[in-house]
């Protein structure tokens, strides 16, 4: 995962501090590596592997379900492109500790 996240660091660093709008235009815009990627993210924090604090586990909780969702392997890409779009605020929450791991 460290060599993904590497090679495509500036957009998971853009993706969570842009506008709403460019976040938007981002999401829709993404190859498939980069999607990849972000599903990875995911289920890397649904699985542990990443820390989250208890604030960010509190914020994500609401959300459970839903990250279920997009790293469940039934899902199709045009539904988890779509949850992705929906619920694009707890992508800041998933990415910043993997970017701060990355970072150290």
């Amino acid at each position: 995962m460290s060599k993904q996240v590497l090679a495509h660091v500036h957009f998971l660093s853009l993706l969570i501090s842009c506008e709403e709008e460019q976040k938007i235009a981002l999401l829709k815009t993404m190859n498939d590596k980069q999607f990849q990627l972000l599903v990875e993210c995911f289920l890397n924090v649904l699985c542990g592997v990443f820390p989250l604090s208890q604030s960010d586990k509190k914020k994500l909780m609401r959300y459970k379900n839903i990250i279920r969702k997009i790293t469940d392997r039934e899902t199709t890409r045009i539904q988890r492109k779509k949850l992705l779009l929906k619920y694009r605020n707890i992508i800041s929450i998933i990415v910043k500790p993997i970017l701060d791991t990355i970072s150290k």
